[in-house]
This record gives C-alpha cells, structure tokens and sequence, in this order.
C-alpha cells in the first residue's frame, strides 16, 4: 500500500538523516513526501530550511510547514508541534513568507498547547513580560513550567522569579532557590544574580511586612470606628453640620482666590490675625497655625471657616485633628470626610493619606488611581517614585516594567535620585523593558551608592566581584560590602564573611 510505502521511504530518510548523509535522507523524504507522508514532508522542510543535501528554500521550507501545522494533534505528535513552531519562527522572522507578528504569536500559541518546549518558552515569556499579550502571571507560570521541567535554563529562572514574588503560584522562597539553582547550575546569569540577591529580598520583605504592621495599627486608630464605609472617597459630598461657629461664612465660589497669592511669609501674628478677620481664607489658617498649640479652639474655628471657603490645607488640618482628636472631640467619620473633600480637591497630603487608606485595606487599584492623580495631574516627585516602584517590584501592581522605567526616570530627572537610581540600575543592568546598558547601571549604582544607599553598593560589588561589564576586582568588590556592611547591611555583612 502507498501508507505503507511512504512509511518505509520516510523510515530510511531517517535513517540517511541520522547518518547526516543529507543527500540520501533528502531523496527518501522528497519521495515519502510526494505519497502524502506527514512526517517526511516535516523533515523535508527542515532540509529545505537548513540547506542540508539541497540548497536553502524558505519558501518550500515554510509551505511544508504550513501543511503539517495545519493538522489535528496531540502531544505526541511531535513533527506537527515542531511544524506550528518553526512556522511561526518563519512568519516572525518574516523567511520564506512575509513577516507576520501576530500569525507568528497564533502559531507560538498553536504549537504551546501541544507542549511544544521552545514555543511554551516564548509565550511564556511574553505573558510573563507583558509583550503582546499583556501580562498574564497564571499562564506564564503554566507555560514557563513546561521548558523549565525540561532543563530549560531560562525557563527555570523565571519560574523561580516567579515563586519569589508569588505571581501565578505561591510565593515559596524555597521553591524559588530550588529552581534558581537549577539555572545557575547551567551558568545562567540572571538566576546566579538572583541567587545572590535573595537573602537581600528576604530582609527588605521582612522590613516592609514589620513597617506596614506598625502602619496598620497607626490606621487601625483613624479607621476603625468607619467600617461601613468601603471607600472614603464616597464622603467628599457630605456635608458637615454644626461646625463654624464665628461669622458668616463665604461660599468657594464666591471667593476671590487671587487672595491666596498675598505673600505673608513675614506677617506677624497680628496682622495675620487682622488678615483673617478681613476675610482672607490663607490668612485664617495661618493664624490658626499659629495660635494651635496655645488655643486648639480657636483655631479650628479658623481652620474651619478657612475649609469652607475651600481653602484645601485647612481641609486637610481638620481631617487631621478630628482623626486624632486634636482641639476637638475625636470623631473620626467628620476626619474621613474633610480628607475625602481635601483629596477631591488635589490637596496633595489628603491624597496621599487616601492612598495609604487604600493600600492598608489592599485596594491597590484604587491607591494606583490616587498615586496617577498626584503624578500626572500634580506632577508629583513622590507619585513618580511610588508608581515606578510599585511597577518595578510587581508586589502591590501588576508588574510593569515599562511602566516601572516610565515613573522610576521621571522621579530621577524631578531629582530624586537616592530613591530610584538602584531599580534604574537593576533595569538597565538586566536589560527589563529597555536595551540592556551595563555603563548606564554602573553610573547609577554608583550615583546611589554615593547617598549610602546599601542596595547599590552591593550591586556594585556584584558586577566586580563576576567581572559583570567591568573587569574584575575583588578588591573593588570587597570594599563596596564593607560599605554596605558598615550601614548595617545584612547580605553585605554574609558576604564579607565568605572572603574571610
């Protein structure tokens, strides 16, 4: 029978192939091919491709591609999961057929659901990166497992990333070193660097989880008494009830704002105090700061006048003093409520205490949409920083890192280089979302390092101590630990002990 016939020709085209005499596997195949044998026509693409026994042939090469991939399969059929592969390498690369990206992701994805190693490996890498799909840590971590139970290297290392900030699986550090070692045993540098970073991961968790502790009993305090409210920007349009006590008070809008523009840095206590009683909503609350500490009543009688004049500091004061219970009885629903309208308002420290809010009771979106207000309406330095970090560490955001580069340089250029040069040196050593820059990470290592920042210092002495873009120099090395170490570092002071 032909079946049979074909089976034979493709057997002994295996065979030819296997003794790398091209030129015999080559004729088998083209025969077995020409019957309607699947397998052959694979291996004859791949002939045609890599010009082994006839010259190279994209074009006949991708054709017999597309006739296998386009065949029903399952795991073990592995010339149709290689076909859907180098398919999609073709449209990719745009050989033998126009360059197609998005056929040449449908085809990655084709090949991926028959197990496909290399395929699993790039669409587990775009879904773990966020290119062209968008980030997706669940199907990154589905798909990344499949090469990384194969050995690969790469594979291993982001999968092992992965249980370390606990995206797509458990956050399981154990599970995390087992499989960074396992890449690093096969000399991948990231997963050595990673490695060497974990203990220092461990300490700023440790760090971060006690500093968020204390802050959750600082906002049990203002907070509990107010659980059914979900979200305390839902008070901004409250309206307070039975609070000015002194005069009559001016609607916002009938306020002269150019008002706020009178300097009264050196204005005195009494002419603030004249200032006040004339009507200047500025004015009122600095003479209300100025009299808090000896007469907490009085002024917030000011304070309060101020705030309904819309004067968003004053907002912000009461919020204050009614959270805690500073010159008037503590009432900590009328605190949320001049905080909300303070916010409402743009006044930069309400929004930020909402923020906190947010991130105290995990709403991490509606923190992000605090913190992209501050930065892109008030071009806050701060928002820049908090963003590009949040972004960047992936543990309160979806990871992001062209987002994380985006805010982490605006915070860099607004000045605030002490708290985003080391995570712009991590991408630029590491190449995340930019082109990788060792002279760049070096430069702001170095720059940090220079404001004591102990990160930095060990990244430096990371990239002499394995010659990383620099020459190697223990020495150089050590002296950046001992840096690090003399702050209280803890992986600086570990590292200096493996010198001894």
């Amino acid at each position: 029978m032909i079946d049979n016939d074909a089976s034979v020709l493709n057997e002994l085209g295996i065979e030819y192939l296997q003794k790398e005499d091209f030129s015999n596997a080559f004729k088998y195949f083209q025969e077995a091919a020409r019957l309607g044998h699947r397998e052959a026509k694979y291996h004859l693409a791949n002939l045609y491709y890599y010009g082994e026994g006839v010259n190279v042939d994209y074009g006949k090469a991708v054709l017999l591609f597309k006739e296998v991939a386009e065949c029903e399969g399952s795991e073990e059929d592995l010339d149709i999961a290689n076909s859907r592969f180098n398919l999609a390498n073709a449209y990719y690369k745009g050989e033998g057929i126009e360059e197609d990206e998005e056929k040449a992701f449908y085809w990655y994805e084709e090949a991926a659901k028959l197990n496909q190693p290399s395929a699993c490996f790039n669409v587990g890498r775009c879904y773990f990166t966020g290119e062209v799909y968008g980030q997706d840590y669940d199907k990154a971590y589905k798909y990344l497992m499949i090469p990384a139970n194969q050995g690969m290297a790469l594979a291993q290392y982001m999968i092992g990333v992965l249980h370390v900030v606990g995206k797509g699986c458990d956050k399981d550090m154990e599970t995390a070193r087992y499989w960074l070692n396992a890449a690093a045993e096969q000399g991948e540098t990231n997963a050595i660097q990673a490695l060497e970073s974990l203990p220092e991961i461990e300490e700023n968790e440790a760090r971060i989880k006690e500093e968020r502790e204390q802050q959750k009993e600082e906002y049990k305090k203002h907070f509990k008494d107010v659980k059914e409210y979900s979200d305390p920007m839902e008070l901004a349009d409250m309206e307070i009830a039975d609070i000015y006590t002194i005069g009559e008070v001016l609607n916002e809008e009938e306020y002269d704002s150019s008002l706020d523009e009178i300097e009264m840095s050196n204005y005195n206590q009494d002419q603030l105090l004249e200032a006040a009683l004339s009507g200047n909503r500025k004015a009122q609350y600095l003479y209300a700061l100025s009299i808090v500490d000896d007469n907490p009543e009085e002024a917030i009688r000011y304070f309060s006048i101020s705030a309904c004049k819309g004067y968003t500091k004053s907002m912000f004061t009461l919020g204050v003093c009614n959270l805690n219970g500073l010159g008037v009885v503590r009432d900590t629903t009328k605190g949320l409520i001049y905080m909300a309208k303070a916010a409402k308002a743009k006044n930069k420290e309400a929004l930020y205490f909402i923020a906190n809010y947010y991130r105290e009771n995990k709403e991490f979106e509606k923190m992000e949409s605090i913190y992209l207000t501050l930065a892109e309406e008030l071009n806050d330095e701060e928002a820049f920083a908090n963003l590009g970090y949040c972004y960047f560490t992936g543990s309160e955001l979806t990871q992001d890192y062209k987002k994380a580069y985006y805010y982490l340089n605006k915070a860099h250029e607004a000045g605030l280089k002490e708290m985003v040069s080391t995570q712009l040196g991590v991408m630029h050593l590491f190449g995340e979302s930019i082109p990788q820059n060792i002279d760049k990470a070096l430069e702001l290592f170095s720059e940090a390092a220079s404001d004591e920042e102990p990160n930095a210092m060990c990244y430096l002495a990371q990239m002499y101590e394995h010659g990383k873009g620099v020459e190697k120099n223990i020495n150089l090395a050590k002296e950046y630990y001992q840096m690090a170490s003399d702050l209280g570092f803890e992986y600086a002071i570990d590292k200096l002990k493996e010198f001894e």
